[in-house]
């Protein structure tokens, strides 16, 4: 981890504090509703709710702590092919290493700056990031079915205009039309929704670069010497040998990558 910035940590601490504000409204507020209205498996949401934040916590927590820069890695002198010089760290970089100034490293198969963990993803935390975006996609999601019938009963029932106001709640409050309380829950299930919706679409859009083995920069400059023509093996490659395990049932399970950052195997060409 290099320097952090100031939208760094914005965005990381809204998500953090979001995270914890959310799990406090679903088990606080939504569960005695549900607990009242005789739902069933009440244990089981509460159970599912403190896994899916510990896993979101521990997925950001890897993710920032596994360093995927070349700090302490000891270059060759000569720049071997495909390797490039890096002024501001004055050292040879290897391919699909690039220099990134928000954390002022050169980082191995560097992706991009994710702003909500103040870090860069690449080689060695990349399958952390995915489990965060998993914990995160499927929470949202669990959460929003979960307080659906507190948040339309608090409203007075499922009806056009209050469909309008629980997606609107800022505008229906200003003009004196819903009270503070509604909308704080309002904004909460909004808040889900719109989580669900940008975890869930990242998620898909790096699933399919890690699919073809490419990164952010390699798919916008159409490079792709670095596919094995088989979804499993480039999956392996970005992701470890363990990957389902890490992404969907704990990041503290390992999933050992094959390579080491600086030297891949390239794909056959057609």
């Amino acid at each position: 981890m290099g320097r952090i910035t100031g939208g760094d940590c914005t965005a990381f601490g809204f998500l953090t504090i979001a995270a914890m504000i959310i799990f406090w409204f679903e088990i606080v507020i939504v569960k005695p509703y549900m607990i009242d209205h005789k739902h069933q498996y009440i244990w089981f949401h509460q159970c599912m709710a403190i896994v899916v934040l510990f896993n979101l916590y521990a997925s950001l927590y890897l993710l920032l702590r596994t360093d995927s820069s070349t700090i302490g890695l000891v270059m060759p002198a000569n720049l071997l092919p495909g390797w490039h010089y890096c002024l501001i760290c004055e050292a040879n970089s290897p391919p699909r290493s690039f220099h990134c100034k928000s954390c002022d490293r050169c980082i191995l198969r560097r992706d991009h700056h994710c702003i909500f963990s103040a870090c860069c993803v690449g080689h060695s935390n990349y399958k952390y990031y995915m489990s965060l975006l998993v914990q995160v996609c499927f929470g949202s999601t669990y959460a929003t079915f979960f307080h659906s019938s507190y948040i339309w009963a608090n409203m007075g029932g499922l009806n056009l205009w209050n469909f309008f106001s629980h997606f609107l709640p800022i505008p229906f409050f200003v003009f004196g039309f819903i009270d503070s309380w509604i909308l704080f829950c309002n904004f909460i299930s909004m808040l889900c929704i719109v989580g669900a919706g940008f975890s869930g679409g990242l998620f898909i859009y790096h699933t399919i670069l890690l699919l073809r083995n490419q990164t952010t920069h390699e798919r916008n400059n159409s490079i792709n010497d670095y596919n094995l023509k088989s979804w499993r093996l480039n999956l392996i490659e970005g992701l470890g040998s363990n990957w389902p395990m890490t992404l969907f049932i704990s990041p503290l399970i390992d999933s050992k990558l094959p390579g080491d950052g600086i030297n891949f195997p390239m794909g056959k060409r057609s």
